[in-house]
């Protein structure tokens, strides 16, 4: 018919249109597409290191925007590329601070435990120097409730022995 033969010659005619219509189509999706992937490369999770920002950061850095596939969108696409680099630079800065704050932190921590540690296992130290002194002296003056001086002779040696032991006990603390 008449009519068919009409709608196959505008179909034939029209294909050379509608192939560069939908080829534009898929360009434009595909420009979307990268200026959004652009975009959402800027948000940056709390929980994201500093070198994972810096390694999107210079994926983001080295995308080329081609002139030829972004046509009327190129400043829009640089607009979107300078935005996300600017951000991801600032994020960079921010979490490779915060990191090393973290790490100072940890460090002097560590510091001050170990201090602590020193201080305590010195307090213990001296009150063990104390309470062997205390017994020494408790020792001299007296053997099991008797003034050494009213101690047998006999026992003089053996005090002797006892009182010098107890002395390289407390020097051997201090």
């Amino acid at each position: 018919t008449v009519v068919e033969a009409l709608d196959a010659l505008a179909d034939e005619v029209r294909a050379p249109v509608t192939a560069w219509e939908d080829a534009e189509e898929a360009r434009l999706a595909q420009v979307d597409a990268m200026i959004q992937e652009i975009r959402l490369s800027a948000v940056v999770a709390p929980h994201e290191t500093a070198a994972a920002v810096r390694e999107r950061g210079l994926l983001v850095w080295e995308t080329k925007l081609d002139e030829a596939v972004f046509l009327d969108r190129l400043s829009e696409a640089q607009a979107a590329h300078a935005q996300t680099v600017a951000v991801l630079r600032s994020a960079f800065q921010r979490l490779t601070q915060e990191e090393a704050d973290k790490a100072e932190l940890a460090a002097l921590r560590a510091e001050r435990e170990a201090r602590e540690q020193r201080e305590a296992a010195e307090a213990a130290k001296q009150a063990s120097v104390k309470a062997s002194a205390a017994a020494l002296e408790t020792y001299r003056a007296t053997k099991g409730g008797v003034a050494v001086e009213a101690a047998p002779l006999e026992d003089v040696d053996e005090l002797k022995a006892k009182l010098a032991e107890l002395e390289r006990q407390v020097s051997a603390q201090q």
